[in-house]
């Protein structure tokens, strides 16, 4: 498994929410890290639950979390950035038929929450490979 994956999921496994997980286990593995502070309380915070904990109307943390990866990755290049999230979000939606964090969790309990947080990082690897 990759560094990022095994990341993502060590922090899944300490509690981590699916955006927090996503984002921090991206930016540890990536070349230009954030401080793990700054992503829980200021980027990732809102994001948990489907954003704010809407769940059943809220898009997966997962998803959004790894949104903002691509912004901070590529934030001398916000075109781009747009086009790789439109890829991502894409991915995404044809992976789980959904991008909305309750349909993907009523439907199958949150044992696919670590399945989407590692499908986002990898992703994100594939997207970007020289990040």
């Amino acid at each position: 498994m990759r560094k990022t994956e095994e990341t993502i999921l060590d922090l899944r496994a300490k509690g981590y929410s699916c955006s927090q997980a996503t984002l921090v286990g991206i930016s540890r593995c990536s070349d230009t890290p954030m401080p793990d502070e700054t992503i829980l309380k200021a980027a990732a915070s809102g994001l948990r639950g489907g954003i704010g904990r809407t769940f059943g109307d809220g898009t997966c943390g997962a998803l959004t979390g790894t949104v903002i990866a691509l912004g901070l990755l590529y934030a001398d290049d916000e075109k781009r950035s747009a086009e790789l999230s439109k890829e991502l979000f894409n991915r995404f939606k044809e992976k789980f038929g959904t991008v909305c964090c309750g349909d993907i969790t009523d439907a199958n309990g949150h044992k696919r929450c670590n399945e989407c947080c590692v499908f986002a990082g990898r992703c994100l690897e594939q997207l970007c490979p020289e990040k």
